[in-house]
């Protein structure tokens, strides 16, 4: 795990629901409120590209890096990626992601390398577990000669099977892709 594969895509179109926190207006829900509706969330979107969803972290990033900036306004959507944002139910929102080069990081919370990243009484905490591997692939990024791309956006992808070796634990199968944008 954690050997990361660079990828070129192109406009990334998503339909989903969203949360927002941070920053200094109220928040509007929790992450977990749109897993609990997950079903209801991706069974309305129409035009879905494939099988995948995804979560997308919205200025994530860019609040780890804000320093004396203050707390910037971080969002959090679920949804799925579409072919069209022609049409999208009245309750959900759209997005466009700009084309771009991603460093894709496999990972699976229960491999050995993943746990390591965090405290072992943080081990089942998947925020917390999501976070470290954030902050590894920060690093990594910065090691490797490459920038984040300067947008909000950093992707989970849920159901990707590319990159996973799956003759370790296959019956666990793969828990997500984290995605990030560089340069």
């Amino acid at each position: 795990m954690l050997k990361p594969y660079i990828v070129e895509r192109g406009v990334i179109r998503v339909i989903g629901k969203s949360v927002c926190f941070g920053g200094s207006r109220p928040k509007t829900g929790d992450i977990g409120d749109l897993f609990a509706d997950m079903d209801g969330i991706l069974r309305r979107i129409p035009n879905r590209a494939d099988r995948l969803f995804l979560g997308i972290s919205i200025n994530h990033w860019n609040s780890m890096e804000s320093g004396n900036a203050g707390p910037k306004r971080m969002a959090y959507m679920l949804g799925a990626e579409v072919r069209s944002l022609e049409t999208y139910p009245f309750d959900h929102e759209c997005r466009m992601i700009p084309a771009s080069r991603w460093a894709y990081i496999p990972i699976r919370y229960d491999d050995p390398d993943v746990r390591a990243l965090a405290p072992a009484d943080k081990h089942d905490d998947m925020s917390f577990m999501t976070g470290a591997v954030f902050g590894w692939a920060k690093r990594w990024i910065s090691e490797n000669g490459y920038v984040k791309q300067d947008f909000p956006e950093e992707l989970e992808i849920y159901g990707l099977h590319e990159g996973y070796d799956f003759t370790i634990a296959p019956e666990k199968g793969a828990n997500l892709t984290i995605a990030i944008p560089i340069v």
